[in-house]
């Protein structure tokens, strides 16, 4: 994929000198919940640098299901956070980082990650969930967000609320209250950066 799409960021690096940037090392998993956040997402930040385009954002995806595949997994959990998705995204395109240009780019990245999903239906079963972020940064791209969600909604199993650093996810419940007749689950990964405090 770094050779096909250019990607400056890994394109004359061995799979191993890949895999030393974009993976934790060995013995992460031992450390302090707040220690081992920061390592996780460290290098996920990294793998944001091959986000060049929609295209090898599928072929990313279509790898994950290949490998669980692999593993003998028969049913994956698809966590998408789209709006960090997509930023990063423009990001590496040198596109300003606005609502507009998510409403723009958005259905191209996700109809990229449903072709994914359907070339390794027969391999592996994916249920998708759309991740909203609580994140003050993107308060401006949710109702984006939820219109994209609603039209995608056959595709999508659940709902998920995350990264809540900046807000409770209460301050969430308007859009996702707007999205339930729609898609009927969720989920809230409320304790996933603060303290236990804060799932009371």
């Amino acid at each position: 994929i770094a050779q096909k799409y250019n990607i400056a960021a890994f394109k004359d690096k061995s799979v191993e000198g890949i895999r030393a940037i974009i993976q934790a090392p060995p013995g992460s998993a031992a450390l302090p919940p707040k220690e081992r956040w920061d390592m996780w997402y460290k290098h996920m930040s990294q793998v944001r640098r091959a986000y060049v385009s929609p295209a090898a954002i599928g072929e990313l995806i279509e790898g994950v299901l290949v490998e669980a595949a692999g593993n003998e997994v028969d049913i994956i959990e698809l966590r998408v956070s789209l709006i960090s998705t997509v930023c990063a995204l423009l990001d590496n395109m040198g596109i300003p980082q606005t609502p507009q240009n998510f409403i723009t780019h958005a259905p191209l990245v996700l109809e990229e990650i449903l072709k994914a999903i359907e070339r390794q239906k027969e391999t592996i079963s994916t249920d998708f969930v759309m991740s909203f972020t609580a994140q003050n940064k993107y308060v401006s791209y949710l109702q984006a967000l939820s219109d994209i969600t609603r039209a995608y909604r056959k595709h999508i199993i659940a709902l998920d609320i995350t990264n809540e650093r900046d807000r409770s996810p209460l301050a969430l419940a308007p859009v996702i209250d707007g999205l339930r007749q729609d898609v009927r689950f969720l989920t809230i990964h409320c304790m996933e950066i603060m303290g236990p405090e804060r799932g009371r």
